[in-house]
């Protein structure tokens, strides 16, 4: 092509093309792989910024299903219940179904409850060798941290854990201030 037929050559200098013009260009050479990275316009980059706080706030906010622990439980001790399977742990019921008996178990605590977790099967050990305590045959299934004003309130909480109605142990254990 020569110089004369060329219609972008006869363009001022400082014009610049249409907007969408601009953007179909640039997205055909990104396509045919000759554009790699093209630098964002200052607007788009404050706008993606925008969005990045914005998603991360909300995803912050949206991911957690309780308050930090230290704010939940206010001024009263902190207990940590340890729920433990053994041999005699009935597994009979769907395990959707205790998941939602210990779930609904939870919201009826309300605030005492700070926050719960079931625990995967594989346990890693590292350390000497735990000695008579390897032979036991419960494993940590999982653990509830609860807010109590004391001991009798904190096992009264744990006495009432549906773990204990499945043959389960539930060991009660205050976290250290």
């Amino acid at each position: 092509m020569r110089h004369d037929d060329d219609p972008l050559a006869r363009l001022p200098r400082e014009a610049t093309p249409p907007r969408a013009l601009r953007e179909r260009v640039i997205g055909d050479l990104r396509a045919r792989g000759l554009l790699r990275f093209a630098r964002p316009s200052r607007r788009r980059a404050g706008l993606a910024a925008a969005a990045a706080v914005a998603l991360f706030l909300g995803g912050a906010a949206l991911g957690r299903t309780t308050a930090p622990v230290s704010t939940a439980i206010g001024s009263e001790a902190r207990f940590v219940l340890l729920l433990y399977e053994g041999p005699g742990y009935d597994r009979s019921d769907p395990e959707a179904d205790r998941v939602a008996e210990y779930a609904a178990w939870a919201r009826a605590q309300g605030a005492r409850i700070a926050m719960g977790e079931k625990l995967g099967d594989e346990e890693r050990v590292l350390g000497p060798a735990p000695g008579a305590a390897a032979a036991s045959p419960e494993a940590l299934a999982g653990f509830f941290i609860i807010a109590a004003g004391g001991w009798d309130e904190a096992m009264a909480i744990a006495r009432d854990c549906p773990h204990l109605r499945y043959g389960g142990r539930v060991a009660v254990r205050q976290i250290a201030t």
